[in-house]
């Protein structure tokens, strides 16, 4: 086995299929995450929908997993995905939060940055006026 492989998750509001994709930032994550994989990491999709246009891919090389929107609202992760985190049953090396115009992945992050769990942001749009 090879030294330093990891626990990688990535967080998203969207689905999960390039196939379905109606946008780049699906098959960035896709892509990115199908490549980490392939290097032997241990690769997770959080997927939190917003809205259920099409579902997530179910032939990926890596896991896929679902929770709800917060009910709460965007300012709270889902009662069971931060049970998951904090319980270990996700395991995190690093995060990768996809977006920054979202008020869910600032809940994520502040989650993770509140259990010392490391994390990158991807705004995946553009700044530009």
């Amino acid at each position: 086995m090879r030294e330093n492989l990891m626990n990688i998750v990535h967080f998203t509001t969207g689905r999960v299929n390039p196939a379905a994709a109606k946008v780049g930032l699906v098959n960035v994550i896709y892509w990115l995450a199908d490549a980490q994989a392939k290097a032997g990491h241990h690769v997770s999709v959080v997927v939190c929908p917003v809205k259920r246009d099409y579902e997530n891919a179910t032939q990926a090389a890596f896991e896929i997993r679902e929770y709800p929107y917060s009910i709460l609202g965007g300012m709270f992760v889902e009662k069971q995905l931060l049970s998951d985190i904090q319980l270990g049953s996700l395991k995190i090396d690093i995060a990768h939060l996809h977006g920054v115009w979202n008020m869910h992945m600032a809940a994520i992050g502040s989650a993770l940055y509140k259990l010392g769990i490391p994390y990158v942001v991807s705004s995946h749009g553009s700044f530009a006026p």
